[in-house]
């Protein structure tokens, strides 16, 4: 994992989850949501201010929630979600558990060259025919006129291909710009893949 991100986060949690708490995500939930089936189990990874972990929960789903910063946990665990566990992703202890994993911005706590071991991971912790939301942004150089040619923190469609294409289809690749805009200058990409 990245060191550097991990700190940023323990230092500026309870700031970080106060900015975010309130983020319009209905257009990225209503995505994941038409893959999943009825009362679905998810995993919400880097759940940071909680926000979408209760979303789902509000839909009647059994949701488990990891996070690598203690203060995110203590601070969800104390809104009354038991399922919220202070863990590294590529140390959860499920296996083919979950309808569906909800990665926002998630990738990026990760190096480059701990994907392949990400990748692995989601394709274990999902059942047959499981969903995963993936939104990353693209890479910090790229703004936002129009000509965008990066995928994300991929440099083009073959980087992702060669983590998911023995083991995933891509449902669903598509660029947005997130609510925050005005916080933000450079286009978001979101996938969805399903567990072959």
């Amino acid at each position: 994992m990245d060191r550097k991100q991990i700190q940023f986060y323990s230092k500026n949690a309870e700031a970080y989850a106060d900015s975010t708490k309130f983020i319009r995500m209905n257009t990225q939930y209503e995505l994941f949501e038409k893959y999943l089936p009825k009362q679905p189990r998810i995993l919400d990874c880097g759940f940071g201010s909680g926000r979408d972990t209760l979303h789902f929960m509000g839909l009647g789903a059994e949701v488990f929630a990891i996070d690598i910063t203690r203060e995110f946990v203590t601070r969800l665990n104390n809104a009354g979600v038991i399922n919220a566990y202070c863990i590294d992703f590529l140390d959860a202890p499920y296996n083919n558990f979950f309808d569906g994993v909800f990665m926002n911005d998630f990738l990026p706590m990760f190096m480059i060259g701990e994907y392949q071991k990400v990748f692995d991971k989601l394709y274990s912790l999902l059942r047959a025919k499981g969903i995963c939301y993936i939104a990353t942004r693209t890479n910090e150089n790229m703004m936002m006129n129009g000509d965008v040619k990066g995928i994300s923190y991929f440099e083009d469609i073959n980087d992702i291909n060669k983590y998911i294409n023995k083991k995933f289809d891509l449902m669903q690749m598509s660029p947005f710009i997130p609510q925050n805009a005005s916080l933000e200058n450079n286009v978001w990409f979101q996938y969805i893949l399903r567990k072959k």
